[in-house]
């Protein structure tokens, strides 16, 4: 079993969200969709010529009995019309996005998606991308400007190859990651990892009343939201549910994080200091949990994430969803083969690298805690290219770089290979260990290229390598 492999590297760019003026029309008036459960009305997007749906729910609300637990499918019907016109909330979270989620307010109850189409119904099914907000598992929202998938809806009808965007919310942090042996034996490990796969199966169950194709679904992330996509493709030791059939990794490796990865160990740490520090006294401890209030447990789990240890939440292996390690899984070929995108930015992580190293000791040194390094890349760089957001300042080279890089994304959604025919581009080929090539866009066109990436990191290798040893 192979993947069909495309890998990127990306230049990026900070820039501010886009406004969008919408426009909700009376029930009378809207477009409305009739899903399993019943029907909703959303609004008009002037901008972009697209109807939006709103605050969808894919799961009933994690309250109460609920709350840790994997999410339980929506299990009510209604005859009428709900309002599909206002985002829902954010789910709660820490950190550098939580301000961009205050705006939309947060809730334990945020279990929702949100859709984009072309205006109207199309005449055939459009393919369908869904994606997987960053975030390091304990920040972001669909909310967040820079997640345009509006835009990239916009290029898709501009390419004349429509396609329909998804974004999903779920549960962060403490909230969507706990780890101990009771949570194991209840079977509510990766929770938050479970909210993202009830979304794929609510959008597979219910897409093709806003027009979509259930049998062509792409699944798409950056930083967290693409070790999240990977997760999918592993998930169960990489049974296929047909839930998706194209993926796209941005600044997420499928192999794993290094130091930065997620463990039972880091997870059990930051349980079992929350539980203790909200109910150190009960027998029951995720009985004692649910039954906290709220502004406790949000305060411990605040708490938590200052322990001495670094990238506490996120997926584990729990011999459930996550039953082996990543690279096992991938030597042994247990995963859904599928075309999968996967890149990075250049000087991935540079963002963190101490300034001012002038000599072979402080290069050793630095080598030695390279997991550490900060310097002037990072990921989410590469999310505004396809979010469409302006660029303030930017040259229109920068502008050119996203629609070229949008283009790319919408001819891989829609046939799984990633192309654009609008101008000339280099050839992008598949990833082969015989011949390992890589697509580098830049915001220079003439920089954007094609390079065979064995050559370049041979060279890199080596001198890391000569200086360690």
């Amino acid at each position: 079993m192979s993947l069909r492999l495309f890998i990127t590297a990306t230049l990026g760019a900070v820039l501010s969200a886009r406004q969008v003026n919408s426009a909700a029309v009376p029930p009378s008036q809207a477009t409305i969709v009739d899903t399993l459960n019943g029907s909703y009305y959303g609004l008009y997007n002037q901008v972009y010529n697209q109807d939006i749906f709103l605050r969808v729910p894919y799961a009933q609300p994690p309250l109460k009995e609920l709350r840790f637990r994997p999410p339980h499918s929506l299990n009510t019907t209604w005859s009428g019309l709900r309002n599909a016109t206002e985002l829902g909330h954010s789910c709660v979270g820490y950190g550098e996005d939580t301000e961009i989620a205050a705006k939309n307010h947060t809730s334990e109850d945020c279990l929702s998606l949100n859709i984009a189409r072309p205006a109207g119904n199309s005449s055939t099914p459009l393919p369908v991308a869904v994606w997987i907000h960053g975030g390091g598992w304990i920040a972001g929202s669909s909310a967040n400007g820079w997640y345009n998938v509006s835009f990239l809806v916009e290029r898709s009808v501009q390419l004349q190859q429509p396609i329909i965007g998804v974004s999903i919310n779920y549960r962060l942090a403490g909230w969507g990651w706990l780890h101990s042996d009771e949570v194991v034996a209840e079977g509510s490990t990766n929770v938050g990892l479970r909210d993202q796969r009830l979304a794929l199966h609510w959008v597979k169950e219910n897409i093709a009343a806003f027009g979509g194709d259930p049998s062509k679904i792409t699944i798409f992330g950056e930083s967290a939201g693409s070790h999240s996509v990977s997760s999918h493709l592993l998930a169960y030791n990489g049974r296929d549910d047909g839930l998706f059939h194209a993926a796209i990794g941005q600044s997420g490796s499928i192999a794993g994080l290094g130091p930065w990865e997620p463990t039972v160990e880091k997870l059990s740490l930051a349980t079992a200091n929350i539980t203790e520090t909200v109910c150190p006294k009960a027998t029951d401890k995720l009985a004692c949990l649910r039954q906290a209030d709220f502004e406790t447990l949000n305060n411990a789990i605040n708490a938590s994430l200052s322990l001495p240890y670094a990238s506490v939440f996120g997926p584990v292996m729990d011999g459930d969803i996550l039953v082996r390690p990543r690279v096992e899984q991938l030597r042994d070929g247990d995963f859904v083969d599928i075309p999968f995108l996967l890149g990075t930015n250049n000087d991935e992580t540079g963002y963190y690298a101490p300034a001012g190293i002038n000599n072979d000791l402080e290069l050793h040194q630095g080598l030695i805690q390279a997991w550490d390094l900060n310097g002037t890349g990072w990921e989410g760089h590469e999310a505004p290219f396809l979010g469409g957001n302006p660029f303030e300042g930017r040259p229109q080279p920068y502008l050119d770089l996203a629609a070229v890089m949008s283009g790319m994304w919408v001819g891989f959604i829609n046939n799984g290979v990633p192309y654009y025919d609008k101008q000339p581009v280099p050839e992008w080929p598949p990833y082969k260990g015989e011949d390992p090539s890589i697509m580098n866009f830049d915001a220079q066109p003439e920089y954007l290229n094609t390079r065979v990436e064995k050559e370049v990191r041979a060279a890199q290798q080596d001198f890391i390598i000569s200086q360690l040893f």
